[in-house]
């Protein structure tokens, strides 16, 4: 999983801000932000001089603070009133307070997401008040600045004077400060996976806070928030999604909005790492249309990278790989080039399954520069997992070892138990394919150990496949069908934790167990057991049908999503009427057939209507999901699960065939009984002969371009045929 949505902290109160007058300089700052025309705004702080400097300082002092307090409700707003706190103090000749001007506006331009410009008008800020011999002013800038420099990939830089700036906070006692630097070095210690050490920083923030008093309102919550993150990191998610909930609650409580959308993501975050994808997506539309509605990209683009991941681990590729780059192309435009990484490795990860590996090799080359350069070292070891899976995914397994070995080291030094299950499960699978079945079972029960600890059902069944496999190598069958069993009753139960219309993909990845499965059963002579897994694999059908006429589907799961249904009606009437105007409602010859120049506009809006309608269908699903429940997580042993025979009438024969990668079978099942026949081929040969009539096809067409005679291609056809279907 990706990191989450971290808390950063603002510079903390204004201590220059006056206490008389307050009335008047709430009103003014009221009417600054309710005043939308520029030339308004204008008089506005232009009245300033007419006042005395002290009233005018006091009321931009008010400006200061206000645009402090909607940093994390409206940073849109909080962006108006700094730039307003700039104006006014030049007109008013007020280098202090333009200082504090432009640190707010840094500030402000930081959670927007635009990084480059926060850090030069931070550091423009910096300078002002150490020219007026401001070394406090100065340490205050260092509290956003550090999140800024890390974001542009300028970390460890940036960690380097982290501690003067300490120095200079904690030595003027100022409390609420000091946590807000401790703060925002966890959270960079944490991208850098200095994991205790961000521990430590966290915990040294949380006893800062409570230093400050009651001044410090939620934002010892934001140090709960952040750490509640690191610990999904290291696994520990029931921990972890006990400290979200309260930090929620805590953020509602006081109003701050950002913060409240950063810790629904964040609830999605552990949901999806432990496999709960329905809950996980649920939470995730809801956050991304918030950050949508209010113009966050920034905060958009890292909900839709959590999406991602979900994506992905649903085997809905094309959908992570689109999403992704959208995200890696908000990256691109606010300036944030190792997010932009980010996005591009979650890319790199979709094309690889699409077959595309040559991208998806440069993209993980490219993103693994930007990770080494900037001390990313969890995400080094998933680019290093990434190559091992695609050397695998071509036969190379000495490659791979060396990979999956490099990967695993990185994430045995970080701590992090989820990537390094992964990675020991994939190093067992090169030793596997290498013949080295002891190591293989090893790592496999490893990986397995941190399954159990952690609760990780979802990645159980990979373990499994691999201690299946170790006992069939060694010719133990009975063993190795125990632990394909195991596997399936793992992937199964994961199953159940699926809204139904999130099941379509889900097995696409996870069907080489269940044929496995079904051959262990052949050798063993279990033909009626084989047909059963075989039966249990298909089981999906239904599901796709399911899909394919979501028009039994209409009726809204609550009452306040008659929206959504009400928008899906939308769709489809237009989608109806671009259909029609492409391809008519019937076969006659029509007299207002679309004209050349309509066609892509035609084709581009059909195909759009068609993407909104499947979002809409899923929105609907995870709705209807939360609405009517999902089982619960299943604990303890896995349970047996069987499929029995189909009922037949008396005299009724079934025919059911297999294809499978090493032998195929069709089962004949009659009078309750069940009876496997050998069949010559198989799914490879079946895939060459396939392949031999696609070159047929394509030789035909250049035959026809060229006039060249056809007859001895319809002889090669005939020939692939009756091999095909004989």
């Amino acid at each position: 999983m990706t990191s989450g949505s971290v808390a950063s902290a603002p510079t903390g109160r204004d201590h220059t801000a006056a206490t008389e007058d307050i009335s008047t300089s709430q009103a003014w700052v009221q009417a600054l932000l309710e005043t939308e025309a520029e030339d308004s705004r204008r008089l506005l702080l232009h009245a300033l001089q007419a006042l005395p400097e002290s009233d005018a300082a006091s009321r931009l002092a008010a400006l200061k603070e206000e645009s402090r307090r909607l940093l994390n409700v409206d940073p849109h707003q909080a962006l108006v009133l700094a730039e307003a706190l700039v104006a006014g103090a030049e007109l008013v000749t007020l280098p202090s307070h333009r200082a504090l001007g432009l640190m707010a506006k840094g500030d402000a331009l930081r959670m927007l997401g635009h990084y480059p410009e926060s850090l030069a008008l931070l550091d423009e800020a910096g300078d002002s008040f150490l020219a007026h011999g401001d070394e406090l002013g100065w340490a205050r800038t260092r509290i956003g600045w550090l999140i800024s420099a890390h974001r542009l990939g300028r970390a460890r830089e940036a960690l380097a004077v982290v501690e003067r700036a300490r120095e200079i906070l904690t030595r003027q006692e100022e409390w609420l400060l000091a946590g807000g630097l401790d703060l925002n070095t966890a959270v960079v210690c944490q991208y850098l996976g200095l994991y205790e050490r961000a521990l430590e920083l966290y915990e040294r923030a949380r006893r800062a806070y409570e230093s400050a008093g009651d001044a410090a309102g939620a934002r010892a919550v934001w140090a709960t928030g952040n750490r509640a993150i690191l610990l999904s990191l290291l696994g520990r998610f029931d921990e972890s999604l006990a400290l979200h909930q309260d930090a929620l609650e805590a953020f509602r409580r006081h109003g701050e909005t950002v913060h409240v959308l950063m810790e629904q993501q964040n609830i999605a975050f552990v949901h999806a790492g432990q496999g709960d994808h329905t809950r996980a997506l649920r939470l995730l539309e809801d956050a991304l249309a918030t950050a949508t509605r209010s113009d966050l990209d920034q905060h958009a683009a890292c909900v839709m990278l959590d999406m991602v991941e979900c994506y992905l681990s649903l085997n809905r590729h094309q959908d992570a790989s689109a999403l992704a780059q959208a995200a890696a192309e908000i990256y691109d435009r606010i300036g944030a080039p190792v997010d932009a990484a980010r996005a591009r490795y979650f890319v790199a990860q979709a094309l690889a399954q699409l077959g595309d590996s040559d991208r998806a090799l440069e993209l993980l080359n490219d993103t693994a520069i930007v990770f080494a350069d900037t001390g990313l070292n969890r995400e080094c070891g998933l680019v290093a997992l990434q190559r091992a899976l695609l050397d695998q995914a071509v036969g190379r397994w000495a490659e791979s070892l060396e990979a999956a070995s490099g990967a695993l080291a990185l994430f045995e030094d970080l701590k992090v138990a989820v990537p390094q299950a992964r990675a020991q499960i994939a190093l067992a699978r090169a030793h596997l394919a290498l013949a080295h079945t002891g190591e293989a079972a090893e790592l496999a029960q490893r990986a397995l150990g941190v399954t159990r600890e952690r609760g990780l059902l979802w990645l159980a069944h990979e373990g499994h496949h691999v201690l299946g496999g170790v006992a069939d190598r060694r010719g133990d069958l009975p063993t190795a069908l125990e632990s394909y069993e195991t596997a399936i009753r793992a992937i199964e139960q994961t199953q159940t934790r699926l809204a139904t219309e999130l099941r379509s993909a889900f097995l696409e990845d996870k069907l080489q167990i269940y044929e496995d499965a079904i051959d262990c059963c052949l050798r063993l002579d279990e033909p009626r057991r084989a047909f059963e897994y075989l039966e249990r694999a298909k089981s999906r059908a239904l599901v796709d049908y399911l899909i394919a006429t979501p028009e039994v589907r209409l009726r809204a799961p609550s009452a306040g999503d008659q929206d959504l249904v009400d928008e899906l009606a939308r769709l489809r009437r237009e989608h109806n009427w671009f259909s029609e105007r492409l391809h008519g409602t019937d076969l006659d010859v029509r007299a207002d057939a679309p004209r050349p120049h309509e066609l892509e506009a035609l084709q581009a809006g059909l195909a759009a209507r068609e993407k909104q309608i499947a979002h809409v269908l899923e929105r609907l699903a995870l709705r209807r999901a939360e609405v009517q429940g999902l089982p619960a997580v299943p604990t303890g042993a896995l349970a047996p699960t069987t499929a029995s025979l189909p009922s037949l009438g008396a005299g009724t024969v079934l025919l059911e065939y297999f294809f499978g990668q090493a032998r195929s079978t069709v089962f004949v099942v009659h009078d309750g009984k069940v009876t496997a026949v050998p069949l010559e081929t198989s799914a490879r040969a079946i895939r060459r002969l396939h392949d031999r009539l696609q070159l047929n096809f394509a030789g035909a067409a250049a035959a026809l371009a060229s006039g060249q005679p056809l007859e001895p291609l319809h002889a090669n056809a005939r020939g692939v045929l009756h091999e095909l279907y004989r």
